[in-house]
C-alpha cells in the first residue's frame, strides 16, 4: 500500500489537554482523519496532564500562580519551532493572560495561522470566579480573530462577530465520531425514568432554571431519577438526585444511562456561544431533549420532533413530563435525533470542510498580522457552514 501524499504540516495550540471535552472532540478525535489523509500533525496543550487538573480544580491559588512561569517557557520553547510548520491553529488562545507577547511572535515567526473558537472567549464568563481569572486577557481573542488567515468557529453566534474583525470565516459544529458513539438507546415501558444531564461544574449554577419544575415532577412521578453525570456534585432539596463521577472510559455507557436528555441554560452573551455539545451526544445514542432555546441548541433540535425546547417552569414541567410519561414517545424522538446526528454531526461530516480551509490556508503566500505594520489586504472568505 502506497503511503498517502504529504499535503502538509500542522501545528496546533491548545488551552488544555485531552480530557477537555472541547480539545478532545474538536481536535483529538480529528487528528488521526487527518494524518490518515496525509497531514503532519502536532498538538501541543498549554496545560497538559496533571498541570490541567491544577489549572481547573477550584482553590489551589498559590499553586496556579506557581506554575504559571513553567507553562509561559514550555510555551516559548514551542513557539520557536512554529516555523517550521506549513499551518498553525491556535485553539481558542494562545497564553490566556498578560500582554500580547507570545501571539505578537507567533505572528511573526509564522503568519500562517488559523484560529478556532468554540465559546465566546472574547467575553468575560460568568461562570469563571476564580480571582486568577481576573488575570485573563478578553482582548487577546480578537487579536488572533483578526490576524489569523481564516477562523473556525463553532456556531453563527461566535461567526457574527469573529466576522466584525475577519472575514473569513468557516461555522464547524463540534462533532461525534460514530465508530465510538456506535450505540443507541433501547427506551422500555418501565417505571423509573432516569433524566440526565452530562457536563462539568461551572454550568451546574444553570439548573437555577429548572429546580421548580423538577420539585414538582418529582411529585407526581416519585419514580423519575435527575442522574447527574460530571466532575461535581448537585443536591435539589425534594428531588432524587444519583450524582456519577464522569471519566473518559465511562462517558457512553453513562449517557446511555439516561432516558431523557436536558440541557438548561441562561440566555445571556456568553450562553449563547455555547454550541451545545452535550444535546449532540444526547442525541447521539438515541435520546429525546429537553433543553433551553439558547444560542446553539436552536440549530442543532428539532422541536417536536428530536426534543423540546422549555423556557418557563411550567414549560419545563409540561415538556419533560410528557417525555417521562411517555417512552414510545422517547423512542421516536431518539431515533429522528439519532438520525440527524448521523447526517449533520459527525466527523465525516465536517472534515471535508477542515481540509478544504487547511489546504487553502496552506497553499496561500505569508501573510503578517494587521495590527503589525505593513500588513496586505484580505481576500473575502465569506462566514459559511460545513
Amino acid at each position: 500500500m502506497t503511503s498517502p501524499v504529504n499535503r502538509g504540516r500542522i501545528l496546533y495550540f491548545t488551552r488544555h489537554g485531552n480530557l477537555a471535552p472541547s480539545t478532545r472532540y474538536r481536535i483529538a478525535q480529528i487528528v488521526p482523519h487527518l494524518e490518515r489523509l496525509g497531514f503532519e500533525v502536532e498538538v501541543q496543550h498549554f496545560a497538559p496532564g496533571a498541570l490541567y487538573h491544577t489549572y481547573i480544580s477550584p482553590g489551589r491559588l498559590m499553586r496556579k500562580l506557581a506554575i504559571f512561569p513553567i507553562l509561559a517557557v514550555r510555551l516559548f520553547l514551542r513557539l520557536v519551532r512554529a516555523g517550521s510548520y506549513d499551518l498553525v491553529v491556535v485553539h481558542k488562545d494562545l497564553f490566556p493572560y498578560g500582554p500580547l507577547l507570545f501571539e505578537h511572535l507567533l505572528f511573526r515567526i509564522n503568519p500562517a495561522v488559523v484560529y478556532e473558537l468554540d465559546d465566546a472567549v472574547f467575553l468575560k464568563s460568568p461562570m469563571l470566579r476564580h480571582c486568577y481569572n481576573k488575570l485573563r486577557k478578553h482582548d487577546k481573542a480578537e487579536f488572533l480573530m483578526a490576524g489569523s488567515r481564516a477562523v473556525i468557529a463553532g456556531n453563527a453566534y461566535i461567526a457574527e462577530h469573529v466576522s466584525r474583525f475577519n472575514p473569513r470565516v468557516q461555522i464547524v459544529p463540534t462533532v461525534v465520531d460514530l465508530s465510538r458513539y456506535n450505540c443507541m438507546k433501547l427506551h422500555e415501558d418501565r417505571r423509573r425514568v432516569v433524566v440526565g444531564w452530562a457536563g462539568t461544574r461551572g454550568n451546574l449554577s444553570n439548573f437555577d432554571i429548572v429546580r421548580e419544575a423538577l420539585v414538582t415532577i418529582q411529585a407526581e412521578v416519585p419514580e423519575m431519577v435527575l442522574e447527574i453525570f460530571s466532575d461535581d456534585n448537585l443536591a435539589i432539596p425534594g428531588v432524587n438526585v444519583v450524582n456519577r463521577a464522569w471519566t473518559l472510559e465511562s462517558e457512553i455507557e453513562g449517557l446511555l444511562n439516561f432516558d431523557i436528555g436536558i440541557m438548561p441554560l441562561f440566555d445571556d452573551p456568553w450562553t449563547r456561544g455555547k454550541c451545545g455539545f452535550k444535546i449532540i451526544q444526547y442525541m447521539a445514542v438515541g435520546l429525546p431533549t429537553v433543553c433551553s432555546p439558547v444560542g446553539a441548541n436552536r440549530e442543532i433540535v428539532m422541536h417536536g420532533k428530536e426534543g423540546f425546547f422549555a423556557e418557563t417552569p411550567d414549560e419545563w414541567r409540561g415538556r419533560l413530563g410528557e417525555l417521562i410519561r411517555n417512552w414510545r414517545l422517547r423512542a421516536d424522538m431518539g431515533r429522528q435525533a439519532r438520525g440527524s446526528i448521523e447526517q449533520q454531526y459527525t466527523v465525516e461530516a465536517v472534515l471535508p470542510t477542515l481540509v478544504g480551509v487547511f489546504e487553502e490556508e496552506i497553499g496561500r503566500n505569508g501573510r503578517r498580522h494587521p495590527m503589525l505594520k505593513g500588513a496586505p489586504e484580505r481576500r473575502n472568505f465569506g462566514i459559511s457552514r460545513s
